[in-house]
C-alpha cells in the first residue's frame, strides 16, 4: 500500500510497467510538472499506458491541466498515452469530474480485490482479485479482460484529441482569413482558413482560438530572428498554423509542415485591361507563326533545293532549261530554288523531278509544305478577323525589358523572396521596386487598395506583382484586370506545426482524407470561381480586315520585286559579258 505523501509514476511499455517512486511530501507545482516531463521523455519512444497513484494524483493533474508547459509534451500525454489513475479510495472518481480528466481508467481498491471504473458509461467492473503490492506486474493483456473494450478504458483513442483546446495562428488575407466586425465585436469569421480549422476541429475533437500576430507577419527570418506567425509557433504561443503561409525551404528548418497542401498558388502580374503589346503593322502578316517555324521552313528550302539540284543534274527537271548543258548556271539554280519556293506556297508547277529518289524527296516535302500553309492561312485568317488582345509581358523578363512600366509588389513573402533571389530579372525587379518607393511611398506596403488605385490609373502603366493572382481577376465586378500568371507557379500553401509535435500525424490523417474525398479540390474550385460579370466572358468579336493588316502583305512584295531585280541582273551579267567577247572576237 502507498503512503499518502507518495507519488508512483508506472510507465508501461509491451512487456508491462517500470515504476519509480517520489516523495511529494513537500512539493511544489513546479517540482511536480519537471517530474511528470523528465519520466515521460525518458520512455517516450515505447510508452503505451501511464499509471497515477498515491494520493497526491488529484494536485499533479490539476497541475498538469493548468500548467503551461512545453505544448509537445501535453499533446504526447494527452493523445499518445493511456492513462491509467489508480488510488485507494473509490471517491477519488469524483475530482475527475470537476478536473475534467476523461482520458482516465480509474482503478479502485477495497482490500485485495481491483475493480475498474468506465468514465463512458459510469459502470464498475470486477476484473480480478490481487494484491496491490504487485501492481507493477499488471500488462495491458489484463486490462483487456474486461467487457468494456480498450476505447472504453482510454476514451481518447475514440475521442481524438478529447476538446483540447488549440490556440491557431491566423492573419488576416482577402478571401482566406477575413475578420468582420460591428463596433468593438468581432461578428464572424470567414474564409477558407475558418471553414477548413472548423472541419479540422469536428474530425479530430478540439476547440480552438485565433491568434492574430502582434506584428501582422506571416514569418520571415530578419537578423536571425523569426517574427510574426513562425515566431509565435516557435515560441509555443500558437500551437497550429492555418493561414496561407508558402512552404519554403528555411521554414522547414524550423516548423514541421502538414500535407498534403492546402493549395498550390502561382505568382502573377496584374495590370489594366486594354494595354496592348506593341506590335508592327509591318511584320502582322508574319504573326499566325513564330519565327522559329520560319527558320525551320527556310532551312528545309535550302535543303531541298540543294539535294534536288544534285539528284537531277543529269536529267533537268525544269523544261524551260532543257537546252542548257549539264554546267550548273545561275539561271538553271535560281529555276530549281525558285520552283521549291513555289512548293512552299502551294504552287510548285514548275518542280517536276525525273529520278526516282528526287520524286520521293519532292513527295515527302509536299506533305511538310502542305502542313504548314494550312496551317499558317488558318492562323492567318483568325488573325486579320478576330480581335486579339497582346500583352505586353509574359513574365518579369518582359515586365522589365518593357518601357515606361512601374511595379509594386503584394505580401511580404513575395517582396522577401524577389529581395533574396540571386537570379538577374529578379534583382532588376527589386532595384525597380525600391527606386519607384523613393517617388512615391506605398509600393512596398503591400496595400491592395493602394495598388489597385494604380494599375487602374489611366496615366499609369502599372503592374502588381503578387501571389494568387487570379483571384483577384476572378472577383473584380468590372473586368479591368488583365493577368500574366506564368512568373513562378507550384508554391504550395500548409498548415505548420512545432518541430516533432503529436499534431503533424494526427492533423495529416485529416487532410489526406479531405484530399482522397475531394473536399480539398472543392475548396480549390470554389476559391478559384469566376465571379465577373458575363460581359468580361464574351466571345471575341470579330473585325474587318483593315489597310493596315496587309502591310506585311505589302511588305512581301517589296521584297519579291527586290530579289527579282537582283536576279535579272545576275541573269543579266554573264549574258553581257558573253556579249562583249563576242564583238571583241569580230574585231
Amino acid at each position: 500500500m502507498l503512503m499518502d505523501d507518495a507519488l508512483s509514476l508506472c510507465l508501461g511499455q509491451n512487456s508491462g510497467f517500470m515504476t519509480t517512486r517520489y516523495d511529494l511530501t513537500n512539493s511544489s507545482h513546479a517540482n511536480m510538472k519537471d517530474i511528470l516531463i523528465n519520466e515521460y521523455d525518458n520512455v517516450r519512444s515505447n510508452v503505451n499506458t501511464l499509471l497515477v497513484l498515491g494520493q497526491k494524483t488529484a494536485e499533479l493533474l490539476d497541475v498538469f491541466n493548468r500548467s503551461k508547459w512545453p505544448f509537445n509534451h501535453y499533446i504526447h500525454y494527452a493523445t499518445n498515452s493511456k492513462w491509467i489513475i489508480i488510488d485507494k479510495d473509490k471517491n477519488f472518481t469524483k475530482s475527475l469530474d470537476t478536473l475534467k480528466q476523461m482520458n482516465v481508467l480509474v482503478i479502485g481498491h477495497h482490500g485485495s480485490c481491483v475493480h475498474l471504473y468506465c468514465p463512458i458509461n459510469g459502470t464498475e467492473l470486477d476484473l480480478r482479485c490481487m494484491d496491490m503490492a504487485d501492481y507493477q506486474n499488471i500488462s495491458i493483456g489484463d486490462l483487456q479482460t474486461a467487457p468494456c473494450d480498450e476505447r472504453d478504458f482510454f476514451p481518447n483513442l475514440k475521442n481524438k484529441l478529447s476538446r483540447l483546446h488549440l490556440n491557431i495562428g491566423v492573419i488576416e488575407s482577402v478571401s482566406f482569413f477575413e475578420i468582420h466586425v460591428d463596433g468593438n465585436n468581432v461578428t464572424a469569421y470567414t474564409g477558407i482558413i475558418p471553414l477548413l480549422v472548423k472541419i479540422l476541429a469536428y474530425e479530430l475533437n478540439f476547440t480552438y482560438s485565433f491568434v492574430l500576430p502582434a506584428d501582422r507577419s506571416w514569418g520571415i527570418k530578419e537578423n536571425g530572428e523569426w517574427n510574426g506567425m513562425i515566431k509565435d509557433l516557435i515560441e509555443h504561443r500558437t500551437n497550429v498554423i492555418a493561414a496561407d503561409l508558402t512552404v519554403t525551404s528555411e521554414r522547414f528548418e524550423v516548423v514541421d509542415f502538414v500535407f498534403p497542401a492546402i493549395m498550390i498558388q502561382d505568382l502573377g502580374i496584374l495590370y489594366r485591361k486594354g494595354i496592348q503589346g506593341q506590335e508592327s503593322d509591318w511584320i502582322r502578316v508574319f504573326g499566325p507563326l513564330d519565327p522559329s517555324v520560319y527558320a525551320v521552313t527556310f532551312s528545309c528550302l535550302i535543303v531541298v533545293g540543294v539535294l534536288l539540284l544534285v539528284l537531277d543534274r543529269d536529267q533537268k527537271s525544269n523544261t524551260f532549261l532543257m537546252h542548257i548543258k549539264r554546267l550548273m548556271n545561275v539561271e538553271y539554280v535560281s529555276s530549281v530554288m525558285l520552283s521549291v519556293i513555289g512548293v512552299v506556297l502551294l504552287q510548285g508547277n514548275g518542280l517536276r523531278p525525273r529520278t526516282a529518289s528526287s520524286k520521293m524527296l519532292a513527295a515527302t516535302f509536299w506533305m511538310f509544305c502542305i502542313v504548314i500553309t494550312g496551317t499558317y492561312i488558318g492562323n492567318l485568317t483568325a488573325r486579320m478577323t478576330i480581335s486579339v488582345v497582346s500583352k505586353p509581358f509574359t513574365n518579369l523578363e518582359g515586365l522589365v525589358a518593357s518601357k515606361d512600366w512601374t511595379w509594386g509588389v503584394g505580401g511580404e513573402f513575395t517582396a522577401d523572396m524577389i529581395r533574396l533571389h540571386q537570379e538577374v530579372t529578379m534583382k532588376k525587379v527589386w532595384n525597380g521596386l525600391v527606386n519607384l518607393n523613393r517617388t512615391v511611398p506605398g509600393v512596398l506596403d503591400f496595400n491592395n487598395t493602394f495598388q489597385f488605385s494604380r494599375i487602374l490609373d489611366p496615366s499609369l502603366k502599372y503592374a502588381y506583382i503578387v501571389l494568387d493572382a487570379k483571384y483577384f481577376v476572378n472577383n473584380r465586378m468590372d473586368c479591368a484586370f488583365e493577368l500574366s500568371d506564368s512568373v513562378l507557379s507550384g508554391l504550395s500553401i500548409a498548415l505548420a506545426v512545432n518541430k516533432n509535435s503529436s499534431l503533424r500525424a494526427e492533423f495529416e490523417k485529416v487532410m489526406w482524407g479531405l484530399f482522397n474525398n475531394g473536399i480539398l479540390d472543392k475548396i480549390h474550385d470554389d476559391h478559384y470561381r469566376d465571379n465577373r460579370p458575363l460581359s468580361c466572358l464574351k466571345p471575341t468579336p470579330r473585325k474587318t480586315v483593315q489597310a493596315n493588316d496587309l502591310l506585311g502583305a505589302v511588305l512581301v512584295v517589296i521584297f519579291g520585286v527586290g530579289l527579282a531585280f537582283i536576279v535579272l541582273l545576275l541573269e543579266w551579267i554573264p549574258r553581257f559579258c558573253k556579249s562583249c567577247r563576242k564583238d571583241d572576237n569580230r574585231h
